[in-house]
């Protein structure tokens, strides 16, 4: 097998759900003799879950910092480029000269990008093959205009035509300067060779896409620490939250519950987990173990990603979901319409409070859990693996072009 240059790129959101989902597959390429680098906006985060793999980590060009007129709350693919930064010729410049840098310095066979819409941008003027990764809300459908995300609102007065020509208008004008093809459609953006939708037809955040091959998202296989469950009796409550104004009301109401927790809260400030710790609310310092977390808890806590929200339905669990973000809010409405979950994304104290203990004491909660289960009970980590190194082997099959610029 070709010694290949193997890149990941990630540039927008937080937490490990643009990292984990690439661990195994990273490690199955080093494994084959490839080197593997990896662009990352958090490089903490990169470095835990990648400590035992032989990755080359790079910052990533990414948005740091707040724009002027974020559109909040968003409400289509538009709205996501504009607050990342795409409404801002200056500023969208600088970072497409930033990746062409890396991919000149790291020369590429191939580029997989995950939630980085400019490093893909980016990569049109080079030939190295590009794979769009993601759960999808990053990847629109091959429409234009590109579809309204809140699909719960009522989206007729958006001007979704008016919209995306503005901003293609101002895209193709930063690319003009540098030199750059101007593109056609937003969906351009993401286009590539080969492409892995990490989610479930279910939870899709465009709804059901025709003709795509899901290929699901999946705990790893082997990461986290293994936790001991608090003593006592109770329900066993599993919560991997960010901070939000209300997160002490939730803590007081799983202790009202009489719940057993294990939290895993990486930005919580040590004075709040010290408030709020107790013998029944154990607040951990690193990951746990997902597998095992989830295929012993009772029910899960969690802000609503979709690879966290994904594995706590794949072990058959009910899911609170309190939302923070776009993304996070749509993950949270499908699993809700699904009948496997409540959401709470107002994250007023009493909404969380009675929605917890309805997950905690109704059973068709679990029953609609158990039923997504079972309907990807042949499927895991491992056929998801074989899924993407059977994709990346396919668009390496092909002449492979180093990452010169094309002019």
């Amino acid at each position: 097998m070709r010694v290949s240059r193997i890149l990941f790129a990630w540039e927008l959101g937080t937490g490990f759900g643009h990292i984990m989902p690439y661990l195994d597959v990273a490690d199955a390429l080093v494994r084959r003799g490839h080197r593997v680098f990896f662009a990352s906006r958090d490089l903490n985060n990169a470095g835990s879950v990648f400590a035992n793999v032989d990755v080359t980590f790079v910052q990533s060009p990414a948005l740091y910092g707040k724009i002027e007129s974020p559109r909040l709350p968003g409400h289509s693919y538009i709205d996501v480029l504009h607050n990342a930064g795409f409404s801002n010729p200056v500023h969208l410049a600088a970072r497409l000269n930033a990746w062409r840098f890396l991919y000149e310095s790291m020369r590429p066979d191939v580029a997989v990008f995950d939630a980085a819409p400019c490093a893909a941008l980016a990569a049109r003027a080079f030939d190295f093959r590009r794979i769009t990764s993601g759960t999808g809300f990053f990847i629109p459908p091959p429409t234009s205009p590109v579809p309204a995300l809140r699909y719960w609102a009522d989206n007729t007065r958006l001007g979704l035509d008016k919209q995306e020509s503005d901003m293609l208008e101002r895209i193709n004008e930063t690319l003009s300067r540098e030199g750059g093809k101007p593109i056609e459609a937003a969906h351009d953006i993401v286009d590539g060779d080969s492409r892995f939708l990490m989610n479930f037809s279910e939870l899709d955040h465009y709804g059901e896409r025709a003709a795509t091959d899901y290929i699901g998202t999946f705990p790893p296989r082997s990461f986290g620490e293994n936790y001991d469950w608090p003593q006592g009796s109770g329900p066993r409550v599993f919560a991997y939250l960010y901070p939000f104004k209300t997160i002490g009301s939730l803590f007081e109401s799983m202790t009202r519950l009489c719940v057993r927790a294990i939290i895993y809260a990486p930005r919580l400030g040590e004075k709040m987990k010290r408030q709020y710790a107790s013998s029944r609310l154990h607040f951990v310092d690193r990951p746990a173990n997902v597998n095992r977390v989830l295929a012993e808890c009772d029910a899960a806590i969690t802000n609503g990603s979709l690879s966290s929200s994904a594995s706590v339905l794949l072990a058959g669990k009910p899911l609170l979901t309190l939302p923070t973000t776009l993304e996070r809010q749509i993950v949270s409405f499908r699993v809700q319409d699904l009948g496997a979950g409540l959401s709470a994304p107002q994250l007023r104290p009493l909404g969380m409070a009675r929605k917890l203990e309805a997950l905690l004491t109704m059973d068709r909660f679990t029953e609609s859990a158990q039923r997504f289960a079972a309907r990807y009970a042949d499927q895991d980590k491992g056929w998801q693996l074989e899924q993407m190194l059977s994709r990346i082997d396919s668009v390496l099959g092909e002449p492979v072009r180093r990452a010169t610029p094309v002019h």
